[in-house]
């Protein structure tokens, strides 16, 4: 707020659009969502006026995400479609990814699950070519969920989760490592793999256990998951 002040008074334009567009940010994780969207095309009318095609497009993507969560989805839609088309004429291909996987994002909410796996893939895609490692884990876990929360495909959700296991493993994420593995030792369940199953989700709930606050209901999760396995084996 102090430089948004100290911006229109020494009447620098571009610092006044950086300041709404801050302060609109605090506003969004505060789940303020319509407070945030007038900040954000306040900045936009700025950035606009300035031809700042950076600023234009960083603004797309906080209105897009304020609709996202009000769940106006085709509103977001709207925005990241204009964000990802500046992107493309730029050749950035890092905000390209980040865009398609965007879209993903709106579209498995939408239910759309064929054109969400569309847009991961076309991500995925560029996140190889560019060797980002992590970013392809992200989207191979995305892609994976859809396989096995929606198509009951277990098969091609366990072949890309497997895949992003293995990133996680190598760059020593435990976290998402634990994630994945809790996900596999599902599908093992859902396959009728009991021991497989076992294994993966014990090794899930070591990891958890490492950080006992932070993933209390991650834990409650994984041993409610061993209780139902440990029933199917008949070990009451």
């Amino acid at each position: 707020n102090l430089a948004l002040d100290l911006s229109k008074k020494i009447k620098h334009k571009f610092y006044e659009a950086q300041a709404y567009r801050s302060i609109g940010m605090a506003i969004l994780y505060q789940q303020k969502f319509d407070s945030s969207l007038t900040l954000f095309y306040s900045a936009l009318e700025i950035f606009t006026e300035l031809d700042s095609l950076k600023g234009v497009s960083e603004i797309y993507n906080l209105i897009g995400a304020s609709y996202f969560y009000k769940g106006e989805f085709n509103k977001t839609l709207e925005f990241w479609k204009k964000e990802l088309e500046i992107n493309e004429n730029n050749n950035d291909t890092n905000l390209i990814a980040r865009g398609l996987m965007n879209l993903g994002v709106v579209h498995k909410n939408m239910d759309e699950y064929d054109r969400a796996i569309s847009f991961y893939q076309q991500a995925l895609k560029i996140r190889e070519e560019r060797k980002d490692s992590l970013e392809m884990a992200q989207i191979l876990n995305n892609i994976g969920n859809i396989y096995f929360q929606f198509r009951g495909n277990y098969t091609t959700a366990l072949e890309n989760y497997i895949k992003a296991l293995d990133i996680y493993k190598k760059k020593g994420d435990r976290d998402n490592e634990a994630h994945l593995l809790n996900s596999i030792g599902l599908i093992y369940y859902k396959q009728e793999q009991l021991k497989l199953s076992l294994d993966n989700l014990n090794q899930a709930l070591s990891i958890f256990e490492e950080n006992k606050d932070k993933y209390k209901e991650k834990i409650a999760e994984v041993q409610t998951n061993l209780g139902l396995l440990h029933a199917k084996l008949g070990n009451f």
